[in-house]
């Protein structure tokens, strides 16, 4: 299988001592890396390598390992080394997220709750999924159990006398370098049998945690990509609760299964598969879900031809209190508590075929073409960039051999104000709107397109990127310096009309869904810059949709400047949705601040994008439309602070304890200000 690192293939030289699966913990010799002891067994319809077969039985040279605390996470995560080569990555049962001796300092229990599964139990997930990835279709990375001395590490396991955890194969791409996350990419270049395959795995066990920082994309030597599944620590959780299939949005996931998938699903076992999770004492009712997921699976994809989505979201519930389909199918099969709450098998069937023969698929008119990734695209047709007319900085589109155009490439350094912007506006002491410092404008544009989760908003496909400095007109060129570095966003196609700006029409051909999508993403984002002229309409043979783009001002640094062209548009009036309310309420600030953080946006910032995104989340739940929620945040005149910047200014601690915003603080006032300010904007409906 292409891109599968064996560890078996490193026993020669690098790995040298006995693998094995366990249903206890031995204690350990502090001294020597092994196995955990138990006599080796080959896991039944898994298929040897070429290598041997996967009940690996190697060692490892204990004088020549080193271990590497890894950043991400927030459990104990170590590169393992053998000199400079990194061989796997190993995670200790003691340093999992709530364990004791987590070194990112998440040692509460109730700080590892997905799907309720307990600190320590995480590692035997990882070697569960392993080795449910029968035939390795899925590709996850060959993964065994281990025991590590504690010299090795910071912090001790002094119940066991040595690390006991999981070691994963560590994947690279063909050349060496490292993988990057599917989340830095969009899923349009990814292969849809990859897509089906890690979906159908995630499906099985109920994966509680599957999000784009844990699919990896492996470059292929002859061209074309790989994904790869990683951390399965959250699998096979003891409910249903917290599903999480970051590939549900994806368009693949739409797409008809292909006749080897389906005979694939044809072949699972649940039966064969909870004897093995039971000798990796896995807890029964985590392999009874097992179980009920796999026979819900083999009836909707095999007989009833439903899709990869579709049984996701017949699996994962819709809002965070209300069982899902499968939950309410599994609790109407158990038997009754005192006759132990089993389920009945019999039952589970007759019910799943009664549910899913209700559902219709909704097949795509014609066959989705899954295209090559932007930056792919630029790389092998674009020849060419062509400063546009519009804007106060260096923007070009990206132009092929045959002059079409194939991208949008803003160059960092011609940002309005910076020392190379073309339009002669190169005054690098001018501040930005927002506060904004001219250069930081090309990583808001990415921002945005990372922040907007499965396209929710249209924001089109947007990454960093180089560009060759011949492409560009000689005037714009600098001695010495091969290419330039900016943000590259896709290049919106209207093959039935030509786009038009939004100011070009008046709101009334605008579909409140759009409207509402675009004004949600400016409100977490507090845009300082959505006018008429960065909202593309394009025509189709349904009416149309707005494209919002020009995100180099979103994310400021302060609130005095934030524009909302929709504020005055008739749609803003209109309440949120359901599906709408449901997006809002499932933001999560935290994870998205990670992103940004990772992206180098600055802290005030984030801080400022974590209260807009609360405040969004409340707002809404008090019934405020998006019109009601875009006055709050902005200013009535200019010199006025508005009621969110009181409201930051009223939570903020003393300036010797940092002067930050108390967002717990912040919370408890939120819903009383909110509710004064309805009372302004609505007196006709005070009642007091």
């Amino acid at each position: 299988m292409v891109g599968y690192i064996h560890l078996a293939e490193l026993a020669v030289n690098e790995l040298k001592t006995n693998f094995s699966l366990t249903n206890s913990h031995s204690k350990c010799d502090s001294q020597n890396a092994s196995p955990l002891s138990k006599p080796t067994r080959t896991p039944t319809r898994r298929q040897s390598t070429p290598s041997g077969p996967l009940s690996l039985r190697a060692s490892i040279v204990y004088e020549h390992i080193t271990v590497e605390l890894i950043d991400e996470g927030v459990g104990g995560s170590y590169f393992l080394k053998q000199g400079f080569k990194t061989i796997g990555v190993f995670k200790p049962s003691d340093e999992e997220p709530g364990a004791y001796n987590n070194p990112k300092g998440y040692i509460e229990e109730s700080e590892n709750d997905k799907g309720n599964i307990k600190p320590g139990q995480c590692w035997r997930r990882e070697i569960a999924t392993y080795l449910l990835d029968h035939n390795h279709i899925s590709g996850v990375p060959e993964t065994i159990d281990l025991k590590l001395p504690n010299k090795l590490f910071a912090k001790k396991d002094l119940e066991n006398h040595c690390k006991i955890g999981s070691l994963q194969a560590f994947i690279e791409n063909w050349d060496g370098s490292h993988c990057v996350s599917s989340c830095d990419m969009g899923p349009s270049s990814f292969p849809t049998e990859d897509v089906h395959h890690i979906g159908l795995l995630d499906l099985r066990l109920l994966n509680s945690d599957r999000h784009g920082g844990n699919i990896l994309v492996q470059k292929l030597e002859k061209g074309g990509l790989h994904l790869i599944p990683i951390d399965h620590s959250f699998v096979l959780p003891h409910n249903l609760q917290d599903l999480d299939f970051e590939w549900l949005f994806w368009p693949q996931s739409r797409v008809p299964f292909s006749s080897s998938t389906l005979e694939y699903i044809s072949k699972l076992d649940p039966d064969n598969d909870a004897k093995i999770l039971t000798e990796l004492e896995i807890p029964w009712e985590c392999i009874e879900l097992m179980k009920a997921a796999t026979i819900c699976i083999k009836i909707a994809a095999y007989e009833y031809h439903l899709s990869l989505r579709t049984i996701g979201d017949f699996m994962r519930r819709d809002k965070m209190y209300e069982m899902s389909s499968m939950e309410a199918v599994i609790s109407e099969s158990r038997l009754p508590l005192e006759m132990g709450a089993d389920i009945e098998w019999d039952k589970l069937r007759l019910l799943l075929h009664e549910k899913l023969s209700e559902l219709t698929e909704t097949k795509p008119t014609k066959t989705i073409i899954i295209e090559k990734g932007i930056k792919q695209k630029v790389l092998d047709s674009g020849v060419r960039a062509q400063l546009t007319d519009e804007g106060e900085g260096g923007t070009y589109v990206v132009l092929d051999e045959e002059g079409h155009p194939i991208a949008i490439f803003k160059p960092s350094d011609e940002e309005p104000w910076c020392k190379f912007n073309p339009r002669g506006l190169t005054n690098e002491n001018e501040g930005l709107k927002g506060g904004i410092s001219p250069g930081k404008g090309y990583l808001r544009e990415i921002a945005a397109y990372k922040l907007d989760h499965h396209g929710w908003a249209g924001v089109p496909e947007t990454l960093e990127m180089s560009i060759p400095s011949s492409w560009f007109p000689q005037s714009t060129r600098r001695d010495g310096i091969l290419n330039k570095n900016g943000s590259l966003q896709c290049y919106i196609d209207s093959p039935y009309s030509p786009l038009q700006a939004s100011w070009d029409l008046g709101p009334s051909v605008f579909s409140v869904n759009d409207v509402h999508r675009i004004g949600i993403l400016d409100i977490r984002l507090c845009n300082s810059d959505r006018h008429g002229g960065n909202l593309l309409f394009r025509r189709d043979k349904t009416g149309g949709r707005l494209f919002p783009i020009d995100h180099a001002y979103v994310l400021p640094l302060n609130l005095a400047d934030l524009e909302f062209e929709w504020l005055t548009w008739p749609q803003s009036k209109i309440q949120f949705s359901v599906d709408e309310l449901r997006y809002i309420r499932d933001l999560d600030a935290l994870s998205d601040a990670q992103i940004l953080e990772d992206l180098g946006i600055e802290s005030e910032a984030i801080e400022i994008f974590i209260v807009s995104t609360f405040t969004l989340q409340a707002a809404a739940s008090l019934g405020f439309t998006l019109r009601d929620t875009g006055r709050f945040f902005r200013r009535e005149t200019l010199y006025e602070d508005s009621a969110l910047e009181q409201l930051i200014g009223n939570s903020r601690k003393p300036i010797d304890d940092g002067g930050t915003v108390d967002i717990e603080k912040l919370k408890q006032i939120l819903p009383s200000k909110l509710r004064e300010f309805q009372k302004i904007l609505y007196p006709e409906n005070d009642d007091g």
